[in-house]
This record gives structure tokens, sequence and C-alpha cells, in this order.
């Protein structure tokens, strides 16, 4: 397995874009690349006889069911789920600054 890829944020810009669109695609491709790689973590769990490669992390297949494999995934979880609210945190700062240029030309 070539392993999971724990720095999605490499793939991110977190720009301010006027462009809903933009920020918009940004949160589905992570969460389509966040799917795979999940989808790669639950099959690599049921063969008991695969090495554990999670970010930085390489463990042997005897300990990934233990506490060196659930530490290295819990904290894998732990950067996506981060990844993905400052993402969305992104997108909401944008609509709102969208709103009140938006507001300010109205008026």
């Amino acid at each position: 397995m070539n392993g999971i890829n724990a720095n999605l944020m490499s793939n991110v810009n977190f720009e301010v874009d006027t462009g809903k669109e933009k920020g918009q695609s940004q949160v589905v491709d992570f969460y389509k690349g966040f799917r795979s790689e999940l989808a790669a973590l639950m099959k690599n769990l049921m063969n008991d006889e695969e090495d554990l490669s999670i970010g930085t992390y390489l463990i042997p297949a005897a300990h990934k069911h233990g506490a060196a494999g659930t530490y290295a995934i819990n904290e894998w979880l732990s950067e996506q789920e981060f990844v993905f609210s400052q993402l969305l945190e992104s997108i909401k700062f944008e609509q709102n600054l969208e709103n009140k240029a938006n507001n300010l030309f109205s008026a």
C-alpha cells in the first residue's frame, strides 16, 4: 500500500477568492480525497497481514490494531477534520465578504 497521505493540505489553496464555486470545489475535492484515503485505510485494516502506513507512521501489521495504530489513525482523522473545518470557515468568510461588498455597491 502506498500509505495514507496525512498532508492533503498541500493540495489546498487558502487564498481568499470572491468566486463561491472555487471554494466549494475545494471542499468537494478535499472530501473526495478524504473518502478515497479513508477507503484505503479501511481496506488496510481489514488485511491483518499488511503493515499500516499512515502519514509519517509505518506500523507493523501485528501492532496496527493496538495503541500505536489507534494513535496514528486518530491523529490522521484529527488533521483531516481540522483542514475540512478551515475550508468551511474560508467559504463562510468569502460569502460574508461578498455579501458585504454587494451591500456596499447596491446602497
